[in-house]
């Protein structure tokens, strides 16, 4: 449990988004779902295991994807 609370602490002060664009370099969001599956291998029965891994799912769609105001690739 603490090392979920710190990283989602992490996160949360130091936002991801602003006005529908990614703020944070690509490598951070990538390093964000690469912690995030370790986690979630690592604690398979976490009592917030679901949440945890729509988190990292979520972080993978944006590396993939990107957001409305940032684009992954340049086009």
């Amino acid at each position: 449990m603490k090392n979920y609370l710190e990283q989602t602490n992490k996160e949360q002060n130091n936002r991801m988004w602003d006005d529908g664009g990614i703020v944070i370099p690509l490598e951070e969001v990538a390093d964000r779902a690469i912690w995030w599956e370790k986690f979630n291998r690592a604690n398979p029965y976490f009592v917030r295991s679901e949440e945890a891994k729509y988190t990292q799912k979520g972080l993978v769609f944006m590396m993939i994807c990107g957001a409305d105001n940032t684009p992954v690739f340049q086009g």
